[in-house]
């Protein structure tokens, strides 16, 4: 037997089983009604109408008590089954080059560097690729079918996700879990000493969503990691290789840097110092130069000190709050712009592992 008659076999056979079909009564009947009798026809054809009479009867008298028909139950039963749960084909992976990427699509700044940035690299090599958020359940689902590669991006260990890496893995589709931040990692998550200026709710959620990033992370093949740091760590969820993809700046980047190049103060005595980072996250990190920034504003008075973000103003800079301009959370390009008007930007961060596996 050939490899196709193999496959078309195997799928006949699933697909009578779905049906509900009883092979070995409908087998006999189906010889029966080609025998060359006239009579034998009709008495064939007698059979086929009382069969299919009882099973209604029978379905109907299920339905009443409340009881399973045997075709359900054998349904079910076949339905459960590892032969069933397998794909139809020896590989059930697309012969085309097409990505499947489910993700967290709603940072900004992640979705830029992690996901839109592969997007563009593989359409550049005439590779299809497709994104859904980690909750589009159905669609990625659907999707995973005929995907030959399936990334997922920072997706927390819910029943959900967990079931689409299954289903990635039951088509035989290589799994790949990308991430760039170390918050996955409980031990060295506690170490961040950010967290210190953290809520105990708070502290207790993040260290929370660790365990759940680790439990999505250790069912897939393979690991894509934004630097060597986190790569060292995800070793110890993933057996497979783990590739570093360091964030990039791609051409939109580029280009607004390239305008921003040509800026020039109003005022050419004013020196702006910025800090761009200014999440509650990093309160610890900025709390290291408070002082020196007080030394600097305290003795020049031409220094304006610019913070996006949330950032908790420490006390030692609160008299020079007239000098201090707060900026709100922007989009991507406009936080982009708004760094080329710093004379000086700012990236304080704390020495630990959680820091150290911050991309550059």
């Amino acid at each position: 037997m050939s490899k196709n008659e193999t496959v078309r076999h195997a799928l006949s056979i699933k697909l009578r089983n779905a049906q509900r079909f009883d092979p070995p009564i409908y087998k006999a009947l189906g010889e029966t009604i080609k025998s060359q009798s006239r009579s034998g026809r009709g008495f064939a054809f007698s059979l086929v109408l009382a069969y299919k009479a009882a099973i209604a009867v029978q379905r109907i008298a299920a339905k009443v008590t409340g009881e399973k028909h045997k075709d359900q139950k054998n349904t079910e039963r076949f339905v459960s089954s590892r032969v069933y749960q397998e794909p139809c084909t020896a590989h059930a992976v697309a012969p085309g080059r097409h990505v499947v990427v489910i993700g967290e699509l709603s940072l900004p700044q992640c979705r830029r560097y992690r996901i839109e940035q592969k997007v563009a690299v593989f359409e550049q090599r005439n590779i299809g690729v497709t994104v859904f958020g980690w909750g589009e359940y159905n669609a990625a689902r659907n999707a995973l079918q005929t995907a030959s590669l399936a990334i997922f991006y920072r997706v927390p260990g819910f029943d959900e996700p967990l079931q689409l890496i299954d289903e990635a893995k039951r088509l035989g589709v290589p799994t790949f879990f990308d991430i760039d931040d170390l918050v996955f990692d409980r031990d060295a998550y506690v170490g961040n000493a950010n967290l210190a200026s953290l809520s105990k709710r708070e502290r207790d959620h993040l260290l929370g969503d660790a365990a759940l990033f680790a439990s999505a992370m250790s069912k897939v093949d393979y690991g894509i990691a934004s630097t060597p740091t986190i790569a060292r760590y995800m070793q110890r969820y993933i057996r497979g290789p783990i590739y570093v993809m360091e964030n990039a700046l791609d051409h939109d980047h580029l280009e607004i840097a390239a305008k921003g190049a040509g800026y020039h103060p109003v005022n050419n005595d004013t020196v702006v110092v910025g800090y761009g980072s200014g999440t509650r996250t990093h309160d610890v990190d900025y709390s290291m130069i408070a002082s020196a920034l007080e030394e600097i504003m305290r003795r020049h008075a031409n220094v304006r000190l610019a913070i996006h973000g949330t950032l908790e103003l420490p006390a030692q800079l609160r008299p020079y709050r007239e000098r201090i301009i707060r900026v709100p959370m922007l989009d991507a390009e406009s936080y982009t712009r708004s760094l080329s008007t710093f004379d000086i930007n700012l990236a304080p961060l704390t020495k630990s592992d959680f820091n150290e596996a911050k991309s550059n």
